[in-house]
């Protein structure tokens, strides 16, 4: 039950550390609102993604592998233009 409970704490000190970020950052430079809520997932993913791949002992070799899956990722989707 501890393990849960540290995990959630975990996890809301890092949305709140996303939105505070996004509230002095972001809207200060665009006050559109519409890439905020892709940023607060896309952040809470990689949280939830790092959090978990540190519980598993993984080797130098694998970890290499997750990291070029996420590039291909990355350079496959369609680049969307941030300027409104």
């Amino acid at each position: 039950m501890e393990v849960i409970l540290d995990y959630w704490l975990h996890f809301a000190i890092n949305l709140a550390i996303i939105s505070l970020l996004i509230a002095t950052l972001y809207w200060r430079r665009k006050p559109n609102r519409n890439y905020a809520l892709a940023t607060i997932v896309g952040g809470s993913l990689v949280y939830v993604v790092i959090r978990l791949l540190m519980q598993v002992e993984i080797s130098l070799g694998v970890g290499f592998g997750i990291f070029a899956v996420f590039s291909l990722l990355r350079f496959r989707t369609v680049a969307i233009s941030l300027a409104i």
